[in-house]
């Protein structure tokens, strides 16, 4: 009888399928003068700034920007924070708020951002 050769476990495939991380081309962008990138939460309805990443070429040595992408957040340029809630008003297809309700949907959203960093 011929003899068993040993075979992978699942947690051996596992870690080779974690290793073997493709990255692809979602999309770019380029924010005016001054804009910030701020990521929007749809479903948990959070507006945060974007965190960047530096990255350096090795053929050259230019730095290039890049955005550390979370699952589920959807990325755009605004001059500020209530710019930028404005502008998930127009994403989710909503009327925009008068200055008084925007400014108080500012100042919850902000607190909500602050609980959720904070946990």
């Amino acid at each position: 009888m011929k003899e068993l050769k040993p075979t992978k476990t699942n947690t051996e495939i596992n870690q080779q399928i974690d290793q073997n991380v493709e990255y692809r081309l979602i999309g770019s962008t380029r924010l005016k003068r001054g804009h910030k990138l701020f990521a929007f939460d749809l479903e948990n309805k959070i507006v945060k700034e974007a965190i960047f990443a530096t990255v350096t070429s090795s053929i050259n040595g230019s730095m290039k920007s890049t955005v550390i992408t979370e699952k589920n957040f959807i990325y755009r340029g605004a001059l500020n924070y209530t710019n930028a809630v404005i502008k998930m008003f127009d994403l989710l297809g909503v009327k925009r708020p008068n200055r008084s309700e925007l400014s108080l949907i500012v100042k919850t959203l902000k607190k909500k951002n602050n609980d959720a960093v904070s946990k």
